[in-house]
């Protein structure tokens, strides 16, 4: 298996590579850091991991654009294909994604 890793001021991505193992990767997001603002052909499901009020998620679309709260320790989060979206972490603690998809492309 092949682990790409990313860091910046913003936190880590690391990404896997595996055979038939087409989107998945882990990413921390420190206090105060936005990540995303990007959108994927396909559906992407994010699992929040952390604390209590930690983050606020960003949906756009070409009709709307929404906001909302992650409030639980645990969130798990469906954004469909096309859809613009971004995480940033209103917390006082890093907090986790783990992000996947069966397809591999975004923009």
């Amino acid at each position: 298996m092949e682990t790409i890793e990313t860091a910046d001021d913003r936190g880590f991505s690391l990404s896997f590579k595996y055979p038939g193992l087409k989107h998945f990767h882990i990413v921390s997001v420190k206090p105060g850091a936005t990540r995303g603002n990007h959108f994927h052909e396909h559906d992407e499901v994010l699992c929040v991991l952390g604390g209590e009020n930690l983050a606020k998620i960003t949906l756009q679309d070409p009709q709307s654009s929404r906001e909302f709260l992650v409030d639980t320790e645990r969130s798990i989060i469906r954004i469909p294909a096309g859809v613009k979206h971004s995480i940033t972490n209103t917390g006082g603690k890093t907090f986790y994604l783990v992000c996947f998809s069966d397809s591999t492309s975004s923009r």
